[in-house]
C-alpha cells in the first residue's frame, strides 16, 4: 500500500475558526486542536433539528467565532439550523469563491454541484498533477475526473455506508451479523459472509467503474488519486486501493481551512 495522509496547515488569521458540513445524515464541525492538526466532531442530522443544544454548546465551548457553512439539506431544515445558529456569524461557501482557483481550469461551473467543484478544487491545491480521479465517499459517493486540466465529469451514487444499510432495513435480523471489519476471503456463515458481502462487492464495482474511465481518457498516463470524506478510511481497509490498481492520497478534510485567503469568503 502507497497511501499518502495529508494534514493541513494552519489557517491564516483571517479565516473562519470552524467549518460546518450540513448533510442529510450527519452535521460535522471540523476545527484546529492545540497542535494545529484538522479534528471533526459529528453530530446527527435529524437530532440537531430537533434540539440543537449539543451544537450550540459543542460551539460555545470552542469558543467558534466565525463559521464557514455548506449544506445539502432541504431549505426547510438549512432555515431552522441557520435559526439555532444566528448568534454566529455565518460565511456561506459559494461558488464564486472557488472562482479564483478555476482559472486556468476548465469546468462547468453552472451545471457542476458546489461539494463537487470544492473537492475538485481542493485536489488540485493537495496534488499537483494535471490529471486526477476524486472519489468523496460521504452519504453518496461521487467521483470526478479530470484530465489535461479539464472536467470530464463523474457520477454519484449511493455512499458506502447507505449501501449497507439499505440491506438491513429490508432484512434488520442480519444487522446483528455484521461486522465493521471487512474481510476479503469467503464467508461459511451469515457473518463471516456478510464480512465480505457488506464490504467487498462495494469497493470491487466502485474500482472497476474507475479504472474503466481511467483506461479511456487517460490511457498510459496514471491519473493522481484523491479519497476523501467520512467513509474514506473504511474504503482503504476494504481494499480500494488495492482493487484501483493506483495509489491514492487519503485526505478525510479534503476543502477544509483553505492554503490561500483567496479562497474563502471570510
Amino acid at each position: 500500500m502507497n497511501t499518502v495522509a495529508k494534514t493541513s496547515q494552519a489557517p491564516h488569521t483571517s479565516y473562519c475558526t470552524h467549518d460546518m458540513d450540513a448533510g442529510n445524515t450527519a452535521i460535522k464541525v471540523f476545527f484546529k486542536d492545540a497542535e494545529n492538526q484538522v479534528q471533526v466532531r459529528r453530530f446527527l442530522t435529524q437530532s440537531i433539528l430537533e434540539n440543537p443544544t449539543h451544537l450550540l454548546d459543542f460551539l460555545k465551548a470552542q469558543n467558534a467565532q466565525t463559521l464557514r457553512w455548506r449544506s445539502s439539506l432541504p431549505e426547510t431544515s438549512q432555515a431552522i439550523l441557520k435559526e439555532a445558529l444566528n448568534v454566529w456569524e455565518l460565511h456561506p461557501l459559494e461558488k464564486a469563491t472557488l472562482l479564483p482557483a478555476l482559472e486556468t481550469w476548465h469546468y462547468n461551473t453552472a451545471q457542476l454541484g458546489l461539494d463537487r467543484m470544492l473537492h475538485i478544487v481542493a485536489a488540485r491545491q493537495a496534488v499537483e498533477s494535471p490529471s486526477l480521479v476524486v472519489i468523496s465517499a460521504g452519504t453518496a459517493t461521487t467521483v470526478d475526473f479530470i484530465s489535461a486540466n479539464t472536467h470530464l465529469g463523474g457520477w454519484i451514487q449511493s455512499g458506502y455506508g447507505v449501501w449497507q444499510e439499505a440491506l438491513f432495513e429490508k432484512a434488520p435480523h442480519l444487522a446483528t451479523s455484521f461486522s465493521e471489519e471487512p474481510s476479503l476471503a469467503l464467508g461459511i456463515d451469515t457473518s463471516t459472509a456478510l464480512a465480505y458481502g457488506g464490504h467487498r462487492p462495494y469497493v470491487l464495482g466502485l474500482a472497476h467503474a474507475v479504472r474503466e474511465q481511467v483506461s479511456a481518457h487517460f490511457g498510459a498516463e496514471a491519473p493522481a488519486v484523491i479519497l476523501t470524506g467520512g467513509h474514506a478510511e473504511a474504503l482503504l481497509l476494504a481494499g480500494v486501493e488495492e482493487a484501483l490498481g493506483l495509489p491514492c492520497l487519503v485526505d478525510p478534510c479534503l476543502g477544509v481551512f483553505w492554503q490561500d485567503s483567496d479562497f474563502i469568503a471570510c
